[in-house]
Protein backbone atom coordinates (compact mmCIF):
# COMPACT_ATOMS: atom_id res chain seq x y z
CA UNK A 1 0.00 0.00 0.00
CA UNK A 2 1.38 3.70 -0.51
CA UNK A 3 1.22 5.84 2.02
CA UNK A 4 2.49 8.72 -0.02
CA UNK A 5 2.56 12.57 1.61
CA UNK A 6 0.54 15.50 0.14
CA UNK A 7 -1.30 13.21 -2.52
CA UNK A 8 -1.86 15.58 -6.43
CA UNK A 9 -5.10 15.32 -8.00
CA UNK A 10 -4.48 12.60 -10.59
CA UNK A 11 -3.71 14.13 -14.16
CA UNK A 12 -7.09 13.53 -16.66
CA UNK A 13 -9.17 12.95 -13.97
CA UNK A 14 -12.32 15.31 -12.91
CA UNK A 15 -15.37 15.29 -11.65
CA UNK A 16 -18.43 14.18 -13.74
CA UNK A 17 -20.27 17.59 -14.78
CA UNK A 18 -23.30 18.02 -16.78
CA UNK A 19 -22.01 17.04 -20.20
CA UNK A 20 -21.11 13.34 -19.15
CA UNK A 21 -24.97 12.32 -17.65
CA UNK A 22 -25.22 9.93 -20.99
CA UNK A 23 -21.94 8.77 -21.15
CA UNK A 24 -22.12 7.77 -17.52
CA UNK A 25 -25.02 6.04 -17.40
CA UNK A 26 -23.34 4.65 -20.08
CA UNK A 27 -20.48 3.46 -19.09
CA UNK A 28 -22.42 2.28 -15.18
CA UNK A 29 -25.14 -0.01 -16.94
CA UNK A 30 -22.51 -1.45 -19.48
CA UNK A 31 -20.21 -2.62 -16.68
CA UNK A 32 -23.30 -3.99 -14.43
CA UNK A 33 -24.92 -5.64 -17.00
CA UNK A 34 -21.77 -7.75 -18.42
CA UNK A 35 -21.64 -9.62 -15.03
CA UNK A 36 -18.99 -7.71 -13.57
CA UNK A 37 -21.08 -6.82 -10.24
CA UNK A 38 -23.27 -9.35 -8.18
CA UNK A 39 -26.28 -7.91 -9.86
CA UNK A 40 -28.08 -6.08 -12.59
CA UNK A 41 -28.17 -2.60 -12.76
CA UNK A 42 -31.63 -0.37 -12.70
CA UNK A 43 -31.17 2.28 -15.40
CA UNK A 44 -33.20 4.25 -12.95
CA UNK A 45 -31.41 4.23 -10.06
CA UNK A 46 -28.50 4.75 -11.56
CA UNK A 47 -29.64 8.22 -13.20
CA UNK A 48 -30.60 9.20 -9.99
CA UNK A 49 -26.96 8.45 -8.73
CA UNK A 50 -25.78 10.61 -11.44
CA UNK A 51 -27.94 13.08 -11.23
CA UNK A 52 -27.83 13.78 -7.35
CA UNK A 53 -23.60 13.84 -8.05
CA UNK A 54 -23.97 16.46 -10.96
CA UNK A 55 -26.38 17.99 -8.90
CA UNK A 56 -23.62 17.95 -6.08
CA UNK A 57 -26.38 16.38 -3.51
CA UNK A 58 -24.17 14.40 -1.49
CA UNK A 59 -22.58 12.06 -4.38
CA UNK A 60 -19.70 11.86 -6.32
CA UNK A 61 -18.47 10.88 -9.96
CA UNK A 62 -14.60 11.21 -10.76
CA UNK A 63 -14.51 10.23 -14.31
CA UNK A 64 -11.79 10.25 -17.15
CA UNK A 65 -12.57 10.96 -20.99
CA UNK A 66 -14.82 12.97 -22.66
CA UNK A 67 -18.39 13.52 -22.39
CA UNK A 68 -18.98 11.62 -25.62
CA UNK A 69 -16.82 9.04 -23.80
CA UNK A 70 -16.38 8.39 -20.47
CA UNK A 71 -13.55 5.70 -20.17
CA UNK A 72 -13.69 5.70 -16.55
CA UNK A 73 -15.21 6.34 -13.61
CA UNK A 74 -15.88 5.91 -9.95
CA UNK A 75 -18.31 7.08 -7.49
CA UNK A 76 -18.41 7.93 -4.29
CA UNK A 77 -21.41 8.84 -1.75
CA UNK A 78 -20.81 9.73 2.31
CA UNK A 79 -21.93 7.25 4.66
CA UNK A 80 -21.85 6.83 8.59
CA UNK A 81 -22.35 4.26 10.94
CA UNK A 82 -26.14 4.35 12.77
CA UNK A 83 -24.39 4.90 16.31
CA UNK A 84 -21.61 7.42 15.51
CA UNK A 85 -21.96 10.81 15.81
CA UNK A 86 -21.63 14.29 13.64
CA UNK A 87 -17.52 14.19 13.38
CA UNK A 88 -18.03 9.74 12.31
CA UNK A 89 -18.49 10.52 8.53
CA UNK A 90 -17.06 8.49 5.69
CA UNK A 91 -17.19 7.53 2.07
CA UNK A 92 -18.38 4.41 0.45
CA UNK A 93 -18.06 3.69 -2.90
CA UNK A 94 -20.96 3.67 -5.56
CA UNK A 95 -18.60 1.38 -7.75
CA UNK A 96 -15.41 1.89 -10.33
CA UNK A 97 -16.14 1.07 -13.42
CA UNK A 98 -13.56 0.83 -16.33
CA UNK A 99 -14.73 0.11 -20.31
CA UNK A 100 -12.88 -3.17 -21.24
CA UNK A 101 -10.83 -1.40 -24.03
CA UNK A 102 -9.75 0.48 -21.39
CA UNK A 103 -8.68 -1.88 -18.51
CA UNK A 104 -4.56 -2.52 -19.57
CA UNK A 105 -4.53 1.33 -19.56
CA UNK A 106 -3.73 3.06 -15.94
CA UNK A 107 -7.47 4.37 -15.71
CA UNK A 108 -8.49 1.69 -12.50
CA UNK A 109 -5.05 3.47 -10.92
CA UNK A 110 -5.32 6.87 -11.44
CA UNK A 111 -9.13 6.44 -10.39
CA UNK A 112 -7.72 4.93 -6.94
CA UNK A 113 -4.86 7.45 -6.76
CA UNK A 114 -8.33 10.01 -7.01
CA UNK A 115 -9.60 8.49 -4.08
CA UNK A 116 -6.79 8.68 -2.18
CA UNK A 117 -6.27 12.13 -3.22
CA UNK A 118 -10.43 12.79 -2.37
CA UNK A 119 -10.10 11.35 1.34
CA UNK A 120 -7.07 13.51 1.79
CA UNK A 121 -8.96 16.71 0.95
CA UNK A 122 -12.37 15.73 2.75
CA UNK A 123 -10.67 14.61 5.51
CA UNK A 124 -12.63 11.51 5.82
CA UNK A 125 -11.70 8.18 5.15
CA UNK A 126 -13.02 6.06 2.00
CA UNK A 127 -14.47 1.98 2.61
CA UNK A 128 -14.37 0.40 -0.45
CA UNK A 129 -16.18 -2.88 -0.96
CA UNK A 130 -15.03 -5.74 -3.97
CA UNK A 131 -17.95 -7.58 -4.90
CA UNK A 132 -16.84 -8.63 -8.44
CA UNK A 133 -18.35 -11.28 -9.65
CA UNK A 134 -14.98 -12.77 -11.11
CA UNK A 135 -11.11 -12.04 -10.54
CA UNK A 136 -11.23 -11.58 -6.94
CA UNK A 137 -7.32 -12.27 -6.39
CA UNK A 138 -6.52 -9.75 -8.99
CA UNK A 139 -8.80 -6.75 -8.03
CA UNK A 140 -7.73 -7.35 -4.34
CA UNK A 141 -4.10 -7.10 -5.60
CA UNK A 142 -5.30 -3.48 -7.23
CA UNK A 143 -7.02 -2.16 -4.13
CA UNK A 144 -4.29 -3.59 -1.78
CA UNK A 145 -1.74 -0.59 -3.38
CA UNK A 146 -3.85 1.88 -2.62
CA UNK A 147 -5.60 0.88 0.83
CA UNK A 148 -5.89 -1.53 3.11
CA UNK A 149 -8.14 -4.40 3.85
CA UNK A 150 -10.41 -3.93 7.18
CA UNK A 151 -12.94 -6.58 7.41
CA UNK A 152 -14.83 -8.68 5.02
CA UNK A 153 -18.43 -8.99 3.77
CA UNK A 154 -20.74 -12.33 3.76
CA UNK A 155 -23.34 -13.05 1.65
CA UNK A 156 -26.23 -14.83 4.11
CA UNK A 157 -29.62 -16.14 2.14
CA UNK A 158 -29.98 -16.86 -1.56
CA UNK A 159 -28.96 -13.51 -3.99
CA UNK A 160 -29.33 -14.42 -7.88
CA UNK A 161 -28.11 -11.39 -8.97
Amino acid sequence: MQRPGKIEQPPGVRIASEADRGSLADLILAGANRGHTLTRADPGSVRVAIDRAIDRDGLVFAVIGTANLIEGGIGLQPARLWLGGDDDWYWTDLGLYVREEYRKSSHGRRLLRWVQWWAQETGQPVYFSLLPADRMEAKERLFGRFGRRVGSVYLIGDHDG
